[in-house]
């Protein structure tokens, strides 16, 4: 097996979790197929590009910086979370 096929398998079931698939079903049935299967794509093409270019990202933006971002992105993913949840009860409630 080549060293980027051992690579990718490694890495991949860490990145796409449970969550991740979750999150892919619920926005397939609420968005449908071919937009969720894009999003995802270009979701995967960004964390993709992020990854290579992590070292220069984090000399480029320094610790505060990384701090910021940081803040930012758990605000991002608890505003996801209270989305699905919302959805959820939605759902139960009628």
């Amino acid at each position: 097996m080549h060293i980027l096929q051992k690579i990718v398998l490694a890495v991949i079931p860490l990145i796409i979790g449970p969550a991740v698939l979750t999150a892919l079903t619920l926005l397939q049935t609420e968005h449908g197929n071919a937009v969720t299967v894009a999003a995802f794509i270009v979701t995967l093409a960004v964390l993709g590009i992020s990854l290579a270019a992590a070292q220069r990202i984090r000399k480029a933006i320094g610790p505060a910086g990384l701090k910021a971002v940081s803040k930012i992105i758990s605000i991002l993913l608890a505003a996801f979370a209270v989305h699905l949840v919302r959805m959820g009860i939605m759902e139960i409630v009628g």
